[in-house]
C-alpha cells in the first residue's frame, strides 16, 4: 500500500454516522494514478465531515495570452549604502542590499493580472505533471524593419528574433514565475516543453497553452 499524501485526496465517504469516533474512508492516488481506501483512523474527537477536492484526476488544458513586450526576468541587483557592522576583531563588515528593479516587479504584477482575468471560474491549480505544449515570445515590429519584412509578417509568416533576450532561460523565467501558485503548484512540475519560440509579429504579446493534472 502505497503511503497516503493529502494532496491525492479527491473523494471522500459517508463515515457509519455523523458523529462517528473515527475519520471517513477517503479515496487515495499515488504518483502512478493508482487508488485505494485508507483504513480508519481512531481520533479522540468527534471531526466534522467535509468533501474535499484537491488535485483533478482529469488532463485539463489552459490558453493563456499576455500581452506586452515579452521581457526577460533580470538578475537581483545589489549595492552597499555604507553601513557597516564592526566583527569582534575589529574588522568592518558592510551590509549589502538587494532589490528587483520597479520595472520588473511591475511587468510581474501585471502578468499575474492578466492571467487571473483569463483563467476559467473556479480554476483549480495543476499539482502534478505539467506540460508546456506551446510558449510563443512575440515582439513587436522595429521601426528599421525594411517593407519587405514588414509584408512577410503581415502576411503570417515567422521572421525569427535571432538577437537577446535569450530564450532558453531570461525569458521563460519571468512567464513561469508569474503562473507559479496561481496555474500551477510551481515550475518545478514542468515535465515537457514544446514548441517554443520567439520572433516579431503584429502585436507584441506572449502566447502560452499548457496542460497538467
Amino acid at each position: 500500500m502505497h503511503e497516503f499524501e493529502e494532496k491525492y485526496v479527491t473523494d471522500i465517504l459517508k463515515p457509519w454516522s455523523n458523529y462517528a469516533s473515527i475519520q471517513p474512508l477517503i479515496k487515495v492516488y499515488d504518483e502512478y494514478g493508482n487508488w485505494y481506501w485508507s483504513l480508519p483512523i481512531l481520533v479522540e474527537q468527534p471531526i466534522p465531515i467535509t468533501t474535499t477536492t484537491v488535485i483533478s484526476t482529469e488532463l485539463r488544458f489552459v490558453t493563456l495570452e499576455l500581452l506586452g513586450e515579452p521581457m526577460p526576468k533580470q538578475s537581483v541587483r545589489s549595492y552597499a549604502p555604507g553601513t557597516f557592522t564592526t566583527s569582534k576583531t575589529g574588522k568592518k563588515i558592510y551590509t549589502i542590499m538587494h532589490y528587483q528593479p520597479a520595472e520588473m516587479k511591475a511587468r510581474t504584477k501585471d502578468y499575474i493580472n492578466q492571467i487571473k482575468q483569463q483563467l476559467p471560474k473556479g480554476f483549480i491549480r495543476f499539482e502534478t505533471r505539467v506540460h508546456i505544449t506551446k510558449m510563443h515570445f512575440v515582439f513587436g515590429m522595429l521601426k528599421s524593419f525594411t517593407k519587405k519584412q514588414i509584408q512577410l509578417i503581415e502576411s503570417g509568416e515567422i521572421l525569427y528574433k535571432e538577437t537577446k533576450p535569450d530564450l532558453p532561460d531570461n525569458l521563460k523565467k519571468l512567464v513561469n514565475d508569474s503562473m507559479s501558485e496561481l496555474v500551477f503548484k510551481d515550475d518545478g512540475i514542468i515535465v515537457s516543453e514544446d514548441n517554443v519560440k520567439k520572433y516579431y509579429g503584429k502585436e507584441a504579446k506572449i502566447i502560452i497553452e499548457l496542460s497538467g493534472y
